[in-house]
């Protein structure tokens, strides 16, 4: 399956993205720039000989010219067979197939409209029995091409080619070979540049890194150098302890590779931690409550880098649970053609919700003493937001933050030392715009819609305001047409 492109960086990932439930199947795309002449290519010329499905996610930003979903360069060369599938102004969807004898046939499906409402729509192109016809968001469009030779993408172009530079999003593409007794379906093309190589979640896997990360009947392929750790029905079992007793796997993650890693935990007491450790430094991952660990690492050292599982050094005692660890290598990568790295975006599908990982909030993990502007009785402090304020209905943190009107975002807020009053989260400066108000401790996360305001707040409200804010995380929201 082709799938489009990570942004930013994996590195990036590591500290913002650690999804907090089983299961999470994330799905990414890019927007294309035409006049950065961008596009992305398959692994392999594509040769359908019998029934076919080429399926598209897309969102036009600007139709006002022909845009190209497949591109073949070689199309004016009249090999018969090749196609050209792109959104004509203002026809909507068209699709020729060259005859091969100076002349092609051309059927227009339409749908331009509905391509351009700003949601990401889903085109699909099938042949059954000899017959093409296109849905859009699973609805027929009109018009139908019998056709039963054999159909060629020799150029490998999605998104571009020698004209008709797509100006928008293309996500998900595949490309399905129907005509055998199961699907195929065409894979993307391995650059081994680095600086080009982006890797998808929705991904293929290698095989299972950890030894025993299930605890089936015992420990075994664990370092338990402390012999702290116990196998308790069918899961590794950290005791109550205040000192520092790893459970440890060597060579688990290998030297440049980019890996999922997945644990389940439960934590009794205190605070646990994953590190990841080797070469390169070390990442570390705080377990609380219960829950599932689930997050994209990647290696950039020429060795092998381990894991290692033991009570959190800040909170100094911990009780808990694991089990489930699993380490796999990822082994689809993508390319980009003339895409720069500022201009990558990433959005995942999380709870039927396409939600952008490109951070808005500056320092929103507090990590240092910078980019908010802070009142009185507020301090930055220990890695958290630290409100003791007695001044009512007040800023008492801020910084300028854009949300355009009508675009649609979610933001994520964690607070923790929670003893008194509301701690409101508010876009603008009216009281209407109030995104939270927060009472007690825990992890708030809502969607809301822009007002067009320029001001992100952390307010206080009419009682003296106390408690700390751990971590505040805004990203923006693409709807998916239903």
């Amino acid at each position: 399956m082709i799938y489009s492109m990570i942004s930013k960086t994996i590195k990036s990932m590591i500290t913002t993205v650690i999804n907090p439930f089983d299961g999470l199947l994330s799905r990414y795309f890019v927007t294309l720039d035409p006049v950065l002449n961008s596009y992305y290519q398959t692994a392999a010329p594509i040769v359908f000989t019998g029934d076919f499905e080429i399926e598209f996610e897309v969102s036009g930003q600007d139709l006002t010219s022909d845009q190209a979903l497949i591109d073949s360069s070689v199309f004016n060369g009249l090999i018969a067979g090749e196609i050209l599938l792109y959104i004509d102004n203002p026809n909507g969807l068209d699709l020729l197939i060259c005859d091969g004898a100076n002349d092609f046939t051309r059927q227009t499906f339409g749908g331009q409209s509905v391509i351009l409402n700003s949601k990401l729509n889903t085109i699909s192109v099938n042949r059954l029995n000899g017959v093409i016809t296109s849905k859009l968001n699973n609805v027929q469009l009109g018009g139908s091409i019998t056709n039963s030779e054999t159909i060629r993408f020799s150029e490998k172009l999605i998104g571009g080619g020698s004209s008709r530079k797509f100006n928008g999003i293309i996500a998900n593409a595949k490309f399905t070979d129907k005509s055998g007794a199961s699907d195929v379906t065409t894979t993307f093309k391995l650059d081994q540049a680095t600086a080009n190589t982006e890797y998808s979640q929705e991904n293929v896997f290698g095989a299972e890194e950890v030894v025993n990360g299930d605890f089936a009947t015992d420990l075994n392929g664990w370092d338990n150098s402390n012999s702290w750790w116990q196998w308790v029905s069918g899961r590794a079992y950290h005791a109550y302890s205040a000192s520092y007793n790893p459970l440890q796997q060597l060579g688990v993650i290998p030297p440049n590779s980019t890996v999922r890693i997945t644990l389940q935990h439960e934590v009794l007491q205190g605070q646990g931690r994953l590190t990841i450790a080797g070469t390169g430094g070390s990442l570390e991952f705080q377990l609380s409550g219960t829950g599932t660990l689930d997050f994209i690492h990647t290696n950039t050292t020429n060795s092998d880098e381990y894991i290692i599982l033991a009570r959190q050094v800040t909170v100094g005692f911990a009780e808990f649970y694991v089990d489930n660890v699993s380490v796999k290598e990822i082994t689809n990568a993508v390319e980009y053609k003339n895409i720069p790295q500022s201009a990558r975006e990433l959005y995942s599908l999380e709870d039927d919700t396409w939600t952008g990982s490109n951070e808005l909030v500056i320092n929103g993990d507090f990590a240092t003493d910078s980019d908010w502007n802070l009142e009185a009785g507020v301090a930055i402090s220990d890695g958290k937001l630290a409100i003791n304020s007695n001044i009512n209905y007040a800023n008492l943190a801020d910084q300028n933050l854009s949300f355009a009107v009508g675009k649609t975002f979610e933001i994520e807020v964690k607070v923790s030392g929670y003893i008194s009053g509301d701690i409101n989260i508010r876009q603008g400066t009216s009281g209407a715009d109030n995104i939270l108000a927060i009472n007690a401790n825990g992890t708030y996360k809502v969607i809301f819609t822009g007002v067009g305001s320029s001001s992100f707040t952390v307010r206080s409200s009419a009682s003296p305001t106390v408690g700390d804010v751990d971590s505040i995380s805004v990203r923006e929201i693409i709807e998916v047409a239903s």
